[in-house]
């Protein structure tokens, strides 16, 4: 959708910041799309199956380790080529 968006095929696109983001990284500055308004928001958390088999806190754990280690930010990074916008 964003390629026909950048090549003139449609005026306008819905989508969200990281896959604008992702998008505008191979273009050059004067060639990336922009977000013009911000029709949502919405936390994104993580849910973990109630099952007795699933480690649910030894997961939780290791992705707040993540995330205070930066590790998170890191892999986000990788996607869409600047800093992750911080949490309100």
């Amino acid at each position: 959708m964003l390629e026909k968006l950048h090549a003139g095929r449609y005026r306008y696109a819905v989508s969200n910041q990281w896959t604008l983001d992702w998008f505008n990284q191979r273009l050059l500055p004067g060639q990336q799309l922009k977000g013009v308004a911000v029709l949502q928001e919405q936390i994104v958390g993580c849910y973990v199956r109630n099952d007795p088999k699933v480690p649910v806190q030894r997961i939780l754990r290791t992705l707040l380790r993540m995330k205070m280690s930066g590790e998170i930010d890191d892999i986000i990074r990788l996607y869409i080529g600047n800093e992750p916008e911080a949490n309100p």
